[in-house]
């Protein structure tokens, strides 16, 4: 079935998550009762307003040193909150794209030439060179995923699919953005609801599962990942191994100046997008960069472009931003399901949006508290510290085997919502909390001025789209390896150092959802 779900896969532009392994001597991580913390979150009547929690007005310092002086940790951090008096608890579940928002998108950006349709059909030759392959596997032996049994049935389901497949594909279509529904090889249950398209100038692709409760399992083989949809201009061709962040209140200087676009008028034409696929007012802007076209360590390109990572938001309060890392385990070692971060990342020149890649849409339900009651920002930073430095000493004692300086710089701290796994309810099911996350940079340099940098399970890169792939393009073989080299582009880029529960204080494990 290997072909078949490559078609499938490269038709809708699902991209490959790995999954995570835990850190050394991995920090212990208390699991949220969500029922016992919603009840403290109304355990005070009226709640804490926001300018009550005791926010500094200017930046949250610390220092500490730890693992017998190897390890220094400092903080010189601004400190971010919401435009908002109260934060609530709000009901989260996994959602997907509907036709409607389908047509809505690609009409907005295709709005004159309508591209053709790529066809996925398989014809008779397609499949009897599938048997061949598998029956070829079959004869070496290679069908460690499957009894012989499951592999001869799934040979003979392929047999009965090849006497009614057609002789030849049929002729691509002008396509109008109405998706097509794929069904299961083997169980012929519907799978997903998918469309791939293209003109000479650009792609658009979309995924969206039949039945969101079947995120993560594994159908005839295939995985079934969350919805998505991906949109790239193919004349163009902008990296992001080289960024600038740019805050959308200044210039940026002649990288600015070079896009032929405003700040403002880039995110419009985004915010338009949303608008039509009837999410007006539901994201705001996360993260903001400039790139540019040439892929190197610096911006030095003709081209410039703004890279746009919105993220949802709830109440006018901005939900956590993370480019997600995919499946993790959890602690009884049985993969739960994988619900990634929503992510909608734009890249944007004068010529209007180049490309898009949007994953893993919520639903925003019902509003459990309106005003909680929160943690003070002197008790939520005082679980940081006491948690940073148990947490990175084991870690400062195991880059280069312990022989090196390992230093962590705190750079940012906001106050936002963040998802979490809903106790006693459907793995799809979750809640918005309110949540402290800390931001900064990590780095390991040993006597020889090698450096690493710290990218485990615990410490996952952030704000920026496509910063997971450089995870396992540079350095280390072992895409495992949670200590990995990184280009020197990437190192000023921030990470989630720790992130906590603003309503209990709790550690929230963002690659568990807890």
């Amino acid at each position: 079935m290997k072909k078949t779900i490559s078609i499938l896969l490269a038709a809708i532009a699902v991209f490959s998550l790995a999954a995570c392994q835990a850190a050394p001597e991995e920090t212990v991580v208390v699991k949220t009762n969500t029922e016992r913390m919603v009840a403290q979150a109304t355990e005070q009547s009226g709640g804490a307003s926001v300018s009550s929690l005791g926010v500094p007005q200017g930046k949250y310092v610390f220092d500490a040193t730890g693992a017998d002086g190897k390890l220094h940790i400092r903080a010189d951090a601004n400190v971010h909150v919401p435009d908002a008096e109260s934060l609530p608890i709000m009901e989260a579940t996994v959602s997907s794209f509907t036709q409607d928002q389908v047509t809505a998108i690609f009409n907005c950006l295709f709005p004159n030439e309508k591209p053709m349709t790529n066809t996925q059909t398989e014809t008779k030759s397609d499949i009897e060179a599938e048997i061949a392959r598998m029956r070829k596997q079959l004869a070496d032996g290679d069908v460690t995923d499957f009894t012989t049994e499951q592999f001869e049935a799934m040979i003979a389901q392929l047999e009965e699919s090849c006497k009614s497949a057609p002789d030849s594909a049929p002729d691509a279509q002008v396509s109008d953005g109405t998706m097509q529904l794929i069904f299961d090889a083997q169980t012929n249950m519907p799978l997903a609801w998918t469309l791939s398209a293209a003109t000479a100038t650009a792609q658009f692709s979309v995924c969206t599962p039949a039945d969101v409760a079947g995120i993560g399992s594994q159908a005839s083989g295939a995985y079934v990942s969350g919805a998505s949809i991906y949109y790239k201009r193919t004349d163009v061709d902008y990296s992001t191994r080289h960024t600038v962040s740019v805050d959308g209140t200044d210039s940026s200087g002649d990288a600015d100046k070079k896009i032929g676009i405003s700040y403002a008028e880039a995110t419009e034409l985004c915010e338009n997008l949303f608008a039509a696929a009837g999410m007006a007012n539901n994201f705001c802007v996360g993260a903001a960069y400039i790139v540019d076209d040439t892929g190197a360590d610096e911006l030095q390109g003709e081209n410039y472009a703004y890279l746009l990572c919105y993220t949802r938001q709830a109440s006018g309060v901005p939900l956590f931003y993370i480019d997600p890392l995919g499946t993790v385990q959890n602690q009884d070692d049985a993969f739960s399901l994988p619900w990634d971060y929503e992510t909608a990342v734009f890249i944007v020149d004068a010529s209007g949006i180049v490309s898009l890649r949007w994953r893993d849409p919520i639903d925003i339900g019902e509003t459990i508290e309106p005003d909680c009651t929160l943690k003070t920002f002197e008790e939520i930073t005082g679980v940081f510290e006491a948690m940073m430095k148990t947490s990175y000493e084991a870690v400062a004692q195991t880059v280069f085997d312990g022989k090196c300086e390992f230093n962590v710089s705190v750079t940012d701290v906001q106050l936002c919502l963040m998802r979490i796994r809903q106790q006693n309810a459907a793995q799809t099911d979750g809640l918005l909390v309110p949540a402290w996350v800390f931001y900064g940079q990590n780095e390991g340099t040993n006597e020889s001025g090698e450096v690493r940098y710290f990218q485990g399970a615990d410490v996952l890169t952030s704000k920026i789209g496509g910063m997971t792939a450089s995870r396992f393009e540079i350095g280390s073989e072992d895409v495992n390896d949670p200590f990995v080299y990184l280009s020197r582009a990437r190192e000023s880029e921030p990470v989630v150092l720790l992130a906590i529960n603003a309503v209990d204080g709790s550690i929230i494990d963002i690659t568990k959802g807890y």
